[in-house]
């Protein structure tokens, strides 16, 4: 959610420089901290505030007041980024507020957006009863949802470790970028599928929308 918005400071700068390699590293295009915390801290304010106006309008403390919590998490943990990176001493906080908060996330991405961790049936337990692809498809993201969650933690490795095409500033946004919109990609999938076989949320009471009157007219259906 926050690299594609840096990324897309980066490509709005480069177009109007037109040197891309020199921007993300010493040019003018480079982001101040200030500049990160702002654009990183939009898209979970966003959502915080919509996790409280869902509790105001349901009076329902679950999932809106725990949803909201999650975001909180990921703005603390943004904030203590921020601070690590301009202030020395806060390693160690930023690393525990981050695990909390990775956690927090993948939890909720398991049991409640993709309804995981409910299965009754042999072989099954770490999934549900109800599963639209092949059970090794939720394995497998439920791997790779994790790893994609903890790349945060490159930022405690020496930049002398990465491999050589890594330790470009530009080719290391555009991976992460690139892992981040597959994260989501798969995600988004998963929560559908569940929201489909499942309806968690309750927005409706059968599993198919009947055909109404108006689609019949002239003797058509939809």
């Amino acid at each position: 959610m926050v690299r594609p918005l840096i990324d897309v400071y980066f490509i709005g700068c480069y177009f109007g420089t037109g040197e891309w390699e020199a921007s993300v590293q010493v040019g003018s295009c480079k982001p101040t901290q200030n500049i990160i915390l702002i654009v990183s801290l939009i898209p979970f304010h966003i959502r915080f505030w919509q996790c409280i106006n869902r509790f105001y309008e349901t009076k329902m403390w679950f999932p809106h007041l725990v949803n909201g919590g999650k975001y909180l998490a990921s703005i603390l943990m943004l904030v203590m980024a921020y601070f690590r990176n301009t202030t020395p001493g806060y390693d160690q906080t930023y690393l525990l507020i981050g695990i909390f908060s990775t956690c927090y996330s993948y939890a909720w991405d398991l049991y409640m957006d993709w309804g995981l961790l409910r299965g009754t049936k042999p072989g099954q337990r770490l999934l549900r009863d109800r599963l639209k692809f092949p059970p090794h498809y939720y394995y497998f993201s439920i791997i790779t949802n994790l790893l994609l969650r903890l790349t945060w933690l490159i930022a405690f490795i020496p930049p002398s470790a990465y491999p050589q095409i890594m330790q470009r500033t530009d080719m290391m946004f555009f991976f992460l970028a690139l892992g981040e919109c597959y994260r989501r990609a798969q995600w988004s999938l998963f929560r559908v599928e569940n929201e489909n076989v499942n309806n968690f949320e309750k927005y409706r009471s059968i599993m198919e929308i009947p055909k109404l009157p108006d689609d019949y007219q002239n003797g058509q259906s939809y």
